[in-house]
C-alpha cells in the first residue's frame, strides 16, 4: 500500500490516470496521502489497482461496483450505475462494493465461491450493518436472495475521519 501511495505522490498534477470507472485527473488523487482516503477518485483508483492485482498475481477475476453510485438519490439511478459497472459477471469470483452508510464509508465483498456477502463497517455499529444489508437487498434483490450475510468485526476504526482507509 505504501508503494502505491508513494507512486501517487509523484504523479504529475495535470495528467490523468485510468481506472475501470473512467479517467481520473491526478490532482483529484491529492487527498490520498498515507492514511487518508477522503475522495471518490481515490476509491476508483485503488479499486482498479486491487482488480489488477487479483488478476495478475492470483489469476482470479474480481469485479467492482462503481463507488459513485451512492451519490445518486434515486434508487433507479443507483441501480443503473451499479449495472453499468461491469460488476457481477459470471466469471468473477469476488465483487467489491464500497458502500456509503450515514455519511460513512463501509464495504461489502461478495464471494460467489460460497455465496456469502461479507460486510464491513469500520465503526462496527449494528445500525450500519443493518443499513448495508437493506441497501444490498434493495439494489440487488436477485443476488441478495442467493447470499448469506456475514459481518466482519475487525479492525475497528478509532477516529472519525479514516473510514475509507479501513475499507
Amino acid at each position: 500500500m505504501r508503494d502505491f501511495a508513494s507512486r501517487l505522490e509523484t504523479l504529475h498534477r495535470y495528467h490523468e490516470v485510468d481506472s475501470p470507472f473512467g479517467s481520473i485527473a491526478t490532482h483529484e488523487l491529492g487527498w490520498f496521502r498515507r492514511e487518508e482516503w477522503l475522495q471518490d477518485a481515490s476509491f476508483k483508483r485503488i479499486m482498479g489497482y486491487l482488480m489488477l492485482v487479483a488478476e495478475n498475481a492470483h489469476n482470479m477475476l474480481i469485479g467492482a461496483v462503481n463507488p459513485m453510485y451512492p451519490h445518486f438519490s434515486e434508487l433507479a439511478a443507483q441501480k443503473e450505475v451499479v449495472a453499468s459497472s461491469g460488476a457481477f459477471l459470471s466469471e468473477n469470483k469476488l465483487e467489491l462494493m464500497p458502500m456509503w452508510s450515514v455519511s460513512h464509508w463501509c464495504a461489502s465483498v461478495f464471494d460467489f465461491r460460497d455465496n456469502t456477502c461479507h460486510m464491513f463497517d469500520p465503526m462496527q455499529k449494528k445500525e450500519n450493518y443493518e443499513d448495508m444489508q437493506s441497501k444490498i437487498i434493495e439494489l440487488l434483490p436477485m443476488k441478495a436472495r442467493q447470499l448469506s450475510f456475514r459481518r466482519i468485526k475487525s479492525p475497528k476504526q478509532e477516529d472519525i475521519s479514516n473510514c475509507g482507509l479501513f475499507c
